[in-house]
């Protein structure tokens, strides 16, 4: 119907390219992909449409990072960084069983529409992000939070704020590895796949394609030319459905290049010490966390500790039903006890 919502429908990164595609092709008209946070309807896109300016949206990069997913609110809003993908609409689906009165805003990548590049370094990414989210909250304390790639950015948000002298009263990482973490268990693995093919099965993972879906050994895929892995890419989340088949390949590889720019930022990274504490909420059916027996990495930098929770699926079912609904059951108890040791709300 014209007033169900696309996230509450189950509409992801990917369903949102391809809907601004259709807009685009119906209408000449290029949204931003932010404009669905602001419009989850068909009603409401339809005004967004035909209005000369988006309702809500900015023009400054600001309103193109920052991402209202759920403004309204009287608590402090909670801060979530994008994964390496760049988008931040895996937490339009947390956003139904998080606290009611909680607004939470993503952080969005630049690059993703084709108009600008992705920035190229984490410190870049968190100075940018502290930015924006000041223009919605000036002065701290902060919440802040990441999925995969996104929690090493919020680590270094963290960072930058202490080192400004602004509080954080949590700082959730979700399975999230440090960059030496994520490289042993790399290292670790049994098969030993070129870089490039590892960036190409990571991204076909974001994308949404299974792992029964391969129907080529990863060392065979190591053999082929770039192109031609990333037309194997394509051509897999096709059959999966995954993708959608207009989204040809000049738009993947855009949306590929944004995803290498963020992984090879992350292992550049080298993470600083931070006084504050961290909760660490680990996938436990992803292979080899049980192994690590150092919070993923993250013991060494968070002098405060390192809680870990553990909550059931992968790394990347735990953002879908049913699984996200513990992780934001578990989420909520931490967004209370740090709300309880504030006792400070926006008015």
């Amino acid at each position: 119907g014209i007033h169900d919502n696309f996230f509450a429908l189950g509409g992801h990164s990917l369903m949102a390219v391809r809907l601004m595609a259709h807009l685009e092709r119906a209408f000449g008209k290029r949204l931003p992909l932010a404009v669905l946070f602001r419009s989850p309807t068909v009603a409401q896109l339809a005004v967004a449409t035909e209005a000369s300016v988006v309702p809500g949206a900015t023009t400054d990069a600001h309103g193109q990072i920052l991402l209202p997913i759920r403004p309204a609110g009287k608590q402090r809003p909670l801060f979530m960084v994008h994964p390496a993908g760049g988008f931040a609409f895996a937490y339009g689906r947390l956003a139904p069983y998080l606290e009611p009165d909680r607004p939470l805003y993503g952080l969005q990548s630049p690059g993703l529409d084709g108009n600008g590049e992705p920035l190229a370094r984490v410190e870049e990414m968190a100075m940018h992000y502290l930015q924006a989210i000041r223009t919605v909250q000036p002065q701290g304390p902060y919440w802040l939070a990441g999925w995969s790639m996104g929690g090493v950015v919020a680590f270094e948000m963290a960072r930058q704020l202490e080192a400004a002298g602004e509080r954080v009263a949590l700082l959730a990482l979700l399975d999230a590895h440090t960059p030496e973490s994520r490289a042993r268990n790399s290292e670790g693995s049994s098969r030993v796949i070129s870089a490039h093919a590892r960036k190409l099965i990571d991204f076909g993972h974001n994308l949404g394609i299974p792992q029964h879906d391969w129907t080529v050994e990863w060392d065979d895929l190591s053999r082929l030319d770039e192109d031609a892995q990333l037309a194997y890419v394509l051509e897999a989340a096709h059959r999966a459905g995954a993708v959608a088949p207009e989204l040809g390949a000049p738009r993947m590889g855009q949306l590929y290049q944004v995803y290498c720019a963020h992984v090879e930022a992350m292992e550049e990274y080298t993470p600083g010490p931070y006084s504050g504490s961290a909760v660490l909420f680990q996938a436990s059916g992803t292979a080899g966390v049980a192994a690590t027996g150092d919070s993923l990495g993250w013991g060494s930098y968070v002098a405060g500790g390192v809680q870990a929770i553990p909550v059931p699926g992968d790394h990347y079912s735990m953002m879908s039903d049913p699984h996200i609904q513990v992780l934001a059951q578990r989420l909520n108890e931490q967004l209370h006890a740090s709300g309880d040791r504030t006792q400070e709300v926006l008015v």
